[in-house]
């Protein structure tokens, strides 16, 4: 069962082929969707699917905190909390 992760405090300029790149290291990404807002513009957040739930606990751990083009990302396994 996949499993979706919550990806705050984004870079505005982040693409999702970026992002996708970015938690490919760590297992197969099924979706990636950075939400945006009036205009298209990103919103700062976004959620990745991993297809594999270890994969996800792993890239969780390597990726909180990450620093993105100068942003500290802040990850959630909870992603039912950021809707």
């Amino acid at each position: 069962m996949p499993k979706r992760i919550y990806v705050g405090n984004l870079p505005f300029n982040c693409s999702e082929t970026t992002l996708r790149k970015l938690f490919a290291a760590y297992g197969t990404v099924e979706s990636v969707n950075i939400t945006t807002g009036r205009g298209g513009r990103s919103q700062g957040f976004g959620f990745v699917e991993l297809s594999d739930p270890s994969a996800a606990a792993k890239a969780m751990k390597a990726l909180s905190g990450y620093t993105l083009s100068g942003n500290r990302l802040q990850l959630s396994d909870r992603p039912d909390r950021f809707r």
